[in-house]
């Protein structure tokens, strides 16, 4: 039980972790022109009337730069974030539990991988209209 305490706060203590790591917005001294960012981004697919627009650019970089980062370096030499990979390795090469694993080496199924791998990388946006409002308070009366 003490084990799984330990996973759990760890696991918190990763997800705090992430979300401060996560890329800000951040602005240039002078923004393009609109019309500019509207042709040349993501942006072109939204309609005019949505309520919302997120877009993530560059994640390939930006995970190569925190996964080399000395921060994640000096996390993996953690005692317990060791342990974890060890555990996660002997079950990832275990061949009773392969079934990700078979699947992934399927050529069909590594070809939509690498489709998604490659379309994430460079851009990922999403986008909503009001009525994604009704259904966030809608979410928070759920909880």
């Amino acid at each position: 039980m003490a084990a799984l305490r330990t996973y759990h706060t760890w696991g918190i203590g990763v997800l705090f972790s992430l979300a401060a790591l996560w890329p800000q917005p951040t602005h240039a001294d002078e923004p393009p022109p609109r019309s500019e960012l509207r042709d040349s981004t993501s942006l072109r697919f939204v309609p005019a009337d949505a309520a919302f627009f997120r877009a993530c650019l560059r994640n390939e970089e930006q995970l190569h730069a925190l996964l080399n980062s000395r921060a994640v370096q000096r996390l993996k030499e953690t005692p317990s974030m060791a342990q974890w990979l060890d555990s996660w390795h002997a079950w990832w090469n275990d061949p009773n539990r392969g079934g990700l694993r078979q699947w992934l080496e399927q050529p069909e199924n590594r070809e939509l991988v690498n489709f998604a791998r490659d379309a994430l990388a460079h851009e990922a946006f999403w986008y909503g209209d009001a009525s994604f409002a009704d259904l966030v308070d809608l979410s928070a009366h759920a909880n």
